[in-house]
């Protein structure tokens, strides 16, 4: 690896007419690399890959890569579920003690409410 993360190429590995055939003429390269942003970025990455492509460490590395990200993926679902499932089991417990409390206020009016019409009766009663 160089400096700059990529990795360095044997010269003796690479198939540089597979490189050459990729090249694009002078012309194609300015009329397109001036007209589209990616043209450039893209055209660097098909390079890197047909130089890449004969190297053995290279390919398993991103192989590898590539199974990590796997693996990470699907750690990320499970978790996602998990908390999605622990979501739906909270806001069902809340919604159960709303309305526990619910019925609570409702009983406490009513007795509120019956304390107050027997005291109205007693006051009647009295007079």
């Amino acid at each position: 690896m160089d400096p700059r993360g990529n990795p360095v190429v044997d010269p003796s590995k690479v198939d540089f007419e597979a490189v050459t055939n990729l090249l694009p003429r002078q012309v194609t390269f300015n009329t397109r690399r001036l007209s589209d942003k990616t043209y450039l970025p893209d055209l660097e990455s098909k390079i890197r890959e047909v130089c890449e492509a004969s190297l053995l460490k290279v390919v398993e590395m991103k192989k590898r890569k590539e199974e990590e990200l796997k693996k990470m993926i699907e750690e990320v679902k499970i978790v996602t579920k998990r908390a999605a499932g622990e979501e739906q089991k909270v806001e069902k417990e809340q919604k159960i003690e709303e309305a526990q409390k619910e019925g609570k206020e409702e009983n406490k009016e009513e007795d509120q409410n019956a304390e107050t019409e027997k005291l109205v009766l007693k006051e009647t009663e009295v007079r």
